[in-house]
């Protein structure tokens, strides 16, 4: 990955988003993917249930 890995990130979001739904954690979907960071998986996929609001 380049140094933008957030824009990166997003291009693979619709991929990421389905392991989960298959069983894969966190850590498998970041093995699988071979991508860096501790938190950039779960950050991402975070990101969509935070901007949910509820009244």
């Amino acid at each position: 990955m380049s140094k933008r890995r957030y824009t990166n990130m997003l291009a693979l979001f619709p991929v990421i988003e389905r392991m989960p739904e298959s069983g894969m954690g966190h850590r498998q979907i970041k093995n699988e993917l071979e991508l860096e960071g501790d938190r950039l998986i779960h950050d991402l996929l975070k990101r969509p249930r935070r901007s949910v609001t509820t009244t």
